[in-house]
């Protein structure tokens, strides 16, 4: 039975942390003995931690009183708070390290599956070990600082999650050694439908949503804006929208809210443990993000057959595959053109609603689920 060591930073809220959670339940327990090492424990933010497969084996590297004196000193503008908390971060990396190396004497295959190792991966004692680093951000281009320029080829495979990224590897890295896959982000389309069936208690009337952490990155202030705009141009009476998410941003969101006067057309749900039943309601999913390499709740919308409006980030395009199963839009006055227009179009929802529906099947976790084996048995 072969041995599988998986790295992930947290099992706290975000895409990521929900996709590596995903990623072993694809995995046969017949077939492989697996080991996931979460770095940082998080406490009662530890929300996936439930979902963790009760035949994986799993352990935090980081105990919940270290990682809370490092969260106490976060935003903190005291200097020496801040000399701290920068050691403490090392620290964090190198206990984490140290403990990894205690427990792959015998594993086959260690998956880096947020490349966070980088930084320690020289005092990795990987041996004849095969290393895959699994990228979820980013083109794929240079490394800029020294160390990780110099640790990635630690790295035997790097799976890259859009085409984009593939590419940026491919050029940098592929003719240097390391073996370059592509293997999409996908989600539970059964569980997601059937969580998509239960009851909203809020009255919330027509909306149009964004899930997201509550970051200058999601850009969430770029939907409000819009949404503004939309509203005085179309004086459209009916049409809400909701946010559902926690982050650094909801102040300066709030605030932004109340200048326009939108407190009775714009709920802060904060974070959801079922975000789906919302999904599965709104009239139109919006993604507003800089940046995103493979941003999995557009594949949750797509899921639930939910037009989807994405920024013109790399996995926005990919996903849409370059605008023809969703709208793409380049800025806020963009936004509020194609938002216009999916709204004042029954037909046009309509056929972005059957569009989301052809486009999701590439995403399913059956079929992703093949490419992972394949990975792992050094097939592809």
């Amino acid at each position: 039975m072969k041995k599988i060591g998986i790295h992930t930073g947290n099992v706290s809220y975000g895409g990521q942390e929900k996709m590596v959670i995903e990623f072993l339940k694809t995995l046969d327990k017949s077939k492989y003995e697996v080991y996931l090492f979460i770095e940082e424990n998080k406490g009662v933010k530890n929300i996936y931690e439930k979902e963790i497969p009760n035949w994986i084996n799993y352990e935090y590297m980081t105990d919940l009183k270290f990682m809370e004196k490092i969260e106490n000193y976060r935003g903190s503008k005291n200097i020496l708070k801040k000399i701290i908390r920068s050691i403490m971060l090392k620290r964090k990396k190198k206990i984490s390290m140290d403990k990894i190396n205690e427990r792959i004497e015998n594993i086959d295959l260690l998956i880096d599956y947020d490349m966070d190792l980088m930084r320690n991966l020289h005092r990795l004692n990987k041996g004849n070990k095969r290393l895959i680093g699994w990228s979820h951000a980013g083109n794929g281009g240079i490394q800029k600082k020294k160390f990780a320029r110099k640790n990635i080829f630690f790295y035997d495979e790097i799976v890259s999650i859009n085409g984009v990224m593939e590419e940026g590897f491919k050029k940098n890295y592929g003719t240097r050694g390391i073996k370059i896959h592509k293997i999409y982000n996908f989600v539970d389309d059964e569980k997601i439908i059937k969580m998509s069936m239960e009851p909203i208690e809020e009255n919330l009337g027509r909306y149009i949503l964004n899930v997201g952490s509550l970051t200058k990155n999601k850009n969430q202030k770029i939907i409000i804006e819009a949404f503004k705009k939309y509203l005085n141009k179309t004086n459209d009476q009916n049409l809400n929208l909701v946010i559902i998410g926690e982050g650094k941003e909801d102040i300066n969101l709030r605030k932004q809210v109340k200048d326009l006067k939108l407190e009775n057309r714009v709920y802060f749900l904060g974070n959801k443990e079922n975000p789906y039943k919302y999904m599965k309601n709104c009239e139109v999913y919006i993604q507003s993000s800089l940046a995103e390499g493979f941003p999995l709740v557009l594949i949750e919308a797509l899921t639930l057959d939910r037009p989807i409006l994405s920024s013109s980030t790399n996995g926005g395009l990919e996903i849409s595959n370059n605008g023809k199963y969703g709208m793409i839009f380049k800025d806020s006055k963009d936004l509020e053109i194609r938002l216009e227009r999916l709204l004042s179009d029954k037909k046009l929802l309509e056929e972005y609603e059957k569009l989301s529906s052809q486009r999701k099947n590439i995403f399913s976790k059956k079929m992703i689920g093949k490419e992972i084996e394949k990975l792992i048995e050094g097939e592809n």
